[in-house]
């Protein structure tokens, strides 16, 4: 592709975003903007233009489909084999203890093991050293607070002090620690492992944090309003000398905060790296002006989130239809039985 080709066919607020390639950057992206197209088009301008070597850029997004997604984009703008780093944060971080978890005293030959596999592998414990039956809800429950538990390292002795004399919670934090137990013998790591172990290893050994660190000039990472506090503490690690990082997000869209995700990080981004530029897209190119109109009215009552107004130059489109549910159910109930209409109509 020409290097003039790489800002076609973009608005001014893109534009922008895309050619500011020096230090820390926040764009705060509205739904249908085009980010995506944004982080894809400043990778080929680094590339392309900047002339900074692929194998320096790492991209991380937060599913392997988005992952799949962009490699497929930017090898199909740039017409060529390119060796940009485009992965989740669980997938880097297993590629790292693949080369050096040994450092732990951990075999670098040790398997992963999915929600599923947990949940198995946790009401095996809960039957064969218990003697207790746990169905669904309890696993979900337990796998749930194992992740919770990691993540704020909590030993066992903390957690039967918080729960004195509470024998359903007595059982859940034994049954932890059993968890804990077969990990070790069995060589298996959860996905909260993935991270908090690269976070230790970073920490602890600083020759591994400095051969990786040094792998990667510049960082762009997507839905960072879905970022939690160990992912960020991670991206750290990697920005900590160049601060070259781009994040790309919209507080009004955090919809992972169950999982740990910390709206304030993307709010207060420029109290971490104070030579912040901030970009706004706010042109939508998806919606109608009533349906952004009807979206802007209602979010702007949000009180923490950085302020933006979604506008188009699609068509003024049809009224909104306000509908009042009793429940999430209900409501979901309600679109799948529109859509269906609408599809008849066609």
């Amino acid at each position: 592709m020409e290097n003039n080709n790489i800002l076609s066919n973009l608005n001014d607020q893109q534009l922008a975003a895309i050619i500011n390639v020096d230090g820390p950057c926040r764009i705060i992206a509205g739904a249908g903007v085009g980010k995506t197209r944004v982080l894809i088009y400043k990778i080929a301008y680094l590339i392309k233009v900047i002339k900074i070597p692929s194998h320096k850029i790492l991209a991380l997004t937060f599913t392997n489909k988005a992952a799949k997604e962009m490699k497929e984009r930017i090898s199909q703008l740039l017409e060529e084999d390119m060796k940009v780093t485009i992965a989740t944060y669980h997938a880097l971080c297993a590629k790292i203890l693949r080369r050096d978890i040994h450092n732990l005293k951990i075999t670098n030959n040790f398997n992963i093991i999915d929600q599923e596999d947990q949940r198995k592998i946790l009401k095996d414990i809960y039957q064969k050293e218990f003697s207790h039956k746990a169905d669904q809800t309890e696993l979900r429950l337990l796998a749930s607070h194992v992740s919770k538990w990691k993540n704020h390292y909590a030993t066992k002795d903390e957690l039967l002090e918080d729960y004195y004399e509470q024998p359903q919670w007595i059982l859940r934090i034994k049954v932890y620690e059993a968890y804990q137990k077969y990990q070790l013998i069995n060589a298996c790591l959860d996905f909260d492992d993935l991270l908090l172990l690269v976070h230790r290893l970073f920490k602890e050994f600083p020759h591994v944090l400095k051969k990786w660190e040094s792998q990667f000039d510049f960082i762009l990472v997507d839905e960072f309003q879905d970022t939690n506090d160990i992912q960020y503490d991670l991206l750290l690690f990697f920005a900590q000398n160049h601060k070259n990082i781009t994040v790309v997000g919209d507080p009004d869209q955090t919809i992972y905060t169950w999982r740990g995700a910390n709206i304030n990080l993307i709010l207060n981004f420029t109290k971490r790296f104070p030579d912040t530029k901030t970009f706004i897209l706010a042109q939508n190119y998806r919606s109608t002006t009533k349906i952004l109109n009807t979206a802007n009215s209602l979010i702007k009552n949000n009180t923490q989130r950085v302020d933006k107004s979604l506008f188009t130059n699609n068509d003024l489109g049809t009224d909104v239809v306000l509908y009042h549910a009793s429940s999430s159910n209900q409501e979901a109930h309600w679109v799948a039985t529109m859509i269906k209409k609408l599809n008849l109509k066609k």
